[in-house]
């Protein structure tokens, strides 16, 4: 009597249906990178752009707006260390190319979504390392503020270059081993390393410190733990990165320009420079 082979149909299906499963799952996390990454970017595409775009929006935030308050609140918001020091447009050429610079869009839309969207649109030339959480971080009112003062709206207050004032001359004690070390572990004793990548995207950092501007307009935080422990003998590289962010101006490493905003101190709340200065030193 002859054996019927055995049906291989089961056993074949097996690889079929994994690879199907696989082919499912990889189309779903596709789907919602995209919608991640479009949400990211916003904006508008060029060839939507009109003269109506963005007037609902930027309208409403200009009524009460008082231009005589930006100049504070781009320093502030930290963006002289970028504007002031030609790593990023100057204000006087915002004001100037804000109304062709995405024309028919209007001076007033296009800074509300280069502030914004700042991935929608890249000014020829420049690095594209503008904060992307200023929706956030920024409210309304001081939105209207800065777009107010950057479009001329306000005709009775003139442009002011917002140049930081000349920094005084700072004496300081000899450095010993003991430099901010108080200070230092004080900030670490229940610091939460964890939290200090968003901490580094919330404040801005990352526009100097990380992509294509590490390296170019300020130093990376990619490899900052063994450059710290050497930067400044003899403190130690968590001193060093706290005396960096609250004093940066004691310290210019070579090769860079000072342009690391000096109002970190009133910015950055006591738990969040601890747990920035725990994430930092892990970075090797």
């Amino acid at each position: 009597m002859t054996q019927e082979p055995e049906s291989q149909t089961g056993i074949s299906a097996i690889p079929i249906v994994i690879v199907g499963a696989f082919l499912v799952v990889f189309t779903i996390i596709f789907i919602i990178e995209m919608a991640n990454l479009s949400q990211a970017s916003g904006g508008l595409e060029d060839e939507e752009v009109t003269a109506d775009s963005y007037l609902d929006i930027v309208q409403p935030l200009l009524v009460g707006a008082d231009a005589s308050l930006a100049p504070d609140l781009l320093e502030k918001y930290t963006c002289n260390s970028c504007h002031n020091h030609g790593l990023a447009p100057a204000y006087t050429e915002i004001r100037q190319n804000a109304a062709s610079r995405r024309a028919p869009m209007s001076a007033e839309a296009y800074i509300y979504e280069s502030i914004i969207y700042p991935g929608a649109y890249r000014v020829e030339g420049q690095m594209n390392n503008m904060p992307r959480n200023f929706g956030d971080r920024i409210p309304d009112d001081d939105l209207g503020h800065i777009i107010a003062y950057l479009a001329g709206v306000d005709s009775v207050s003139p442009m002011i270059e917002t140049t930081p004032d000349p920094q005084p001359e700072v004496t300081q004690e000899p450095l010993t081993a003991e430099t901010y070390a108080a200070e230092v572990e004080f900030l670490l004793s229940n610091a939460d390393a964890t939290r200090g990548e968003a901490l580094l995207e919330q404040y801005g950092c990352n526009a100097c410190h990380a992509g294509e501007a590490a390296g170019v307009v300020a130093p990376a935080h990619h490899d900052v733990a063994q450059v710290a422990a050497e930067r400044r003998p003899p403190l130690s590289a968590a001193a060093y990165i706290y005396e960096s962010i609250i004093h940066p101006n004691y310290f210019i490493v070579p090769g860079y320009a000072a342009s690391m905003p000096t109002n970190y101190q009133d910015l950055i709340s006591i738990t969040d420079l601890g747990d920035i200065i725990a994430y930092l030193l892990g970075q090797e």
